[in-house]
């Protein structure tokens, strides 16, 4: 058997399982809650939290120097948590990948529902610091939870990660 040298790094650009999973944790939370009837703040940031995790998952690179060293960088990032701003930063293949399949599904635009939920893990995070003011939180639930459903089925597809859900 032929040993490969110490040098050696193998990388994978694409879309990353551990990502991903962490997301499908956040989902399952949320889904948890909706049936529990719990449509509140929780529900709100696990569900908007698992849509930023699976952008995430789609636009990773992975290095592999040994079993023992491995690299995982995350390419759309945003201090924010704007998920429009993670939507804009995939590349263009998936990008126009998602606007497709999503329009197809829902006769509407991803990147324009995208902007009415984009900073909803913010919004819903912190209420009590809106105590003194006079902020109205307008969400289009239906919307959100559309987009949280694409973006689960889109990513446990584009990972081929459905045996990873039995």
């Amino acid at each position: 058997m032929k040993k490969k040298p110490s040098n050696f790094t193998q990388t994978y650009h694409g879309c990353d399982f551990l990502v991903w999973r962490h997301g499908q944790e956040f989902y399952r939370a949320a889904t948890v809650l909706k049936e529990a009837n719990d449509i509140t703040a929780p529900y709100y940031i696990c569900l908007s939290f698992s849509i930023e995790l699976f952008i995430k998952c789609l636009h990773t690179t992975t290095e592999y120097k040994s079993a023992n060293n491995v690299k995982l960088s995350v390419h759309p990032r945003s201090g924010q948590h704007s998920l429009s701003d993670l939507l804009r930063q995939l590349p263009e293949d998936i990008k126009s990948d998602c606007e497709k399949k999503y329009s197809e599904k829902h006769t509407r635009s991803l990147a324009e529902d995208m902007e009415h939920i984009y900073d909803v893990f913010v919004k819903y995070r912190y209420q009590y610091e809106d105590i003194n003011t006079n902020k109205q939180r307008v969400l289009c639930v239906s919307i959100f939870e559309d987009v949280g459903a694409f973006f689960n089925e889109y990513s446990t597809n584009a990972g081929n990660f459905t045996q990873a859900l039995k």
